[in-house]
């Protein structure tokens, strides 16, 4: 029944009034958790400003923020179930959609030349948690936008492991009823 209900488009929600960026300024947190935002410091009496708060993403150096989110634009189309269906010169507003529910999730960037950076929100439309997918979805951006850096990194790391100055950490724990508190270590 509440595949149905998905698949039908009943659980897409409406988006939150207002979206888009004022006075360089993206909408605040959600009310519940179920949103981030690296502007969420902004409106510090804002019951999800702790829960909400993320980094911005830096701007690269010798990039203008055009650039950035052009290259930021491409890699939200390539991600499935994002549609960009914003583009401004220093805005960018996509919603991702969830594959089976089919719930949407409102994404916007915002860029801030001068403190040298893009402002991130992602929230949910519709339930009180998003059970971290907003946060892993603006974390994933971090990541993939430094995707065709991996092997300099793995080489990098290899040397310090080498060198001594990073360890590997292994703890291998016996029994499957140890499992509860091994994940609370």
């Amino acid at each position: 029944m509440i595949f149905a209900t998905g698949q039908l488009g009943f659980l897409r929600g409406e988006p939150p009034v207002p979206l888009g960026a004022s006075a360089g300024r993206l909408a605040p947190p959600s009310r519940t958790p179920n949103s981030v935002s690296s502007q969420a410091a902004l409106y510090p009496e804002h019951p999800q400003a702790m829960y909400a708060a993320i980094d911005p993403l830096a701007l690269v150096a010798n990039e203008n923020g055009a650039a950035a989110l052009a290259r930021l634009d491409k890699l939200l189309q390539a991600t499935p179930g994002v549609t960009v269906v914003e583009r401004q010169p220093h805005y960018l507003r996509a919603q991702a959609e969830t594959r089976w529910l089919k719930f949407v999730d409102d994404v916007e960037l915002l860029v801030d030349e001068p403190a040298g950076v893009i402002h991130l929100r992602s929230g949910s439309r519709l339930g009180r948690k998003d059970f971290g997918v907003n946060r892993a979805r603006m974390e994933g951006i971090v990541v993939f936008d430094w995707a065709k850096r991996y092997g300099e990194a793995a080489v990098q790391m290899g040397q310090w492991l080498a060198q001594g100055k990073m360890t590997a950490r292994e703890d291998i724990v016996e029994g499957l009823e140890t499992f509860p508190d091994t994940l609370n270590k």
